[in-house]
């Protein structure tokens, strides 16, 4: 029981938790108030699904660190620009997102390279496709992929609400991208949509969600 007038210390920030599709089975990877970090975002499975890759941050660290946890739990470990090969699909290389004062950027690395082979400037958000040595990019409200064989970008679709773009989402099989986009007009609410890799292909799944910003595809 808390003494009257003292504050109870309980830990704050957000977890991260597993679980299977229908809710089953739902398992803590990352507890709540981990060591220095407090705020885990923007999960990423390994193409192997062995480890969860994670941006962490805290009130006190104005610098957010990638990490990787094991998928079962266990400890943090900061993450690698070499090992991002593990995110990609086999023989695909690595993107990393480079940043600097009000710049970003993507760089390609090839598999075991340690010069980029491809710089593209603006760019954030790098997604891996599931099936495909490509992976899917935005700058500002537009959505790209880029073709590692080809070494070249091609733009998908518009994306993104107020003021940038959120994390696009592959599906399984690598056909198509989950994006949500604001459509033109004022107060108009995000609407969660699917494009085909090809840029052909809109879908609206759903006309309005309320703060749209990162869907995710279940396997």
């Amino acid at each position: 029981m808390d003494h009257p007038g003292r504050r109870s210390r309980r830990p704050y920030g957000n977890t991260l938790v597993v679980a299977r599709s229908d809710g089953s089975q739902a398992r803590v990877v990352i507890p709540r108030g981990t060591k220095e970090f407090v705020f885990h975002n923007s999960s990423q499975w390994s193409h192997d699904g062995s480890r969860i890759a994670v941006v962490s941050s805290d009130y006190s660290h104005p610098d957010s660190t990638l990490n990787s946890v094991d998928a079962q739990g266990g400890p943090l470990r900061e993450l690698g620009e070499r090992e991002l090969e593990r995110w990609a699909p086999p023989n695909a290389g690595r993107a990393v997102q480079q940043a600097s004062a009000n710049l970003f950027r993507i760089a390609w690395f090839m598999p075991g390279g340690t010069k980029p082979i491809a710089l593209i400037e603006n760019a954030s958000q790098p997604v891996w496709s599931p099936t495909r040595p490509e992976f899917a990019y935005v700058i500002r409200k537009r959505l790209f992929t880029f073709d590692t064989v080809s070494q070249r970008s091609r733009p998908v679709a518009r994306s993104g609400c107020f003021s940038r773009a959120g994390r696009p989402a592959w599906s399984p099989d690598g056909d198509w991208l989950a994006h949500f986009l604001c459509p033109r007009g004022k107060d108009r609410q995000p609407q969660l949509r699917i494009v085909s890799r090809s840029g052909k292909q809109h879908r609206v799944i759903l006309q309005e969600v309320g703060g749209g910003y990162s869907p995710s595809w279940r396997r």
